[in-house]
C-alpha cells in the first residue's frame, strides 16, 4: 500500500486525532475516509429515493411559451 507523509498545524492534527478516537479508527484510516469521501464523484447511495418527486408541486410542468416583442 502506498504511504504519503502529510504535515498539520498542531490543533488541526489535534482535531483529527480526537475525531479519529470518537469513530475508534486510526487516524491515517479517517484522514483516508476523508479524502475518499471528498474525491468521489458519485451521487450518495439512496440520493435520488430520497429526493425524487421531493418538488411542493410535483409533477413539475413546463410553462407556456412566452411570446417575445
Amino acid at each position: 500500500m502506498p504511504q504519503v507523509s502529510l504535515y498539520f498545524e498542531q490543533a488541526l492534527y489535534t482535531e483529527l486525532k480526537s475525531t479519529a478516537s470518537k469513530k475508534n479508527v486510526s487516524v491515517s484510516s479517517y484522514v483516508s475516509d476523508v479524502l475518499k469521501d471528498h474525491l468521489d464523484k458519485s451521487w450518495p447511495e439512496g440520493f435520488f429515493d430520497t429526493y425524487f418527486g421531493a418538488a411542493k408541486d410535483d409533477p413539475l410542468e413546463e410553462p407556456e411559451e412566452w411570446e417575445y416583442i
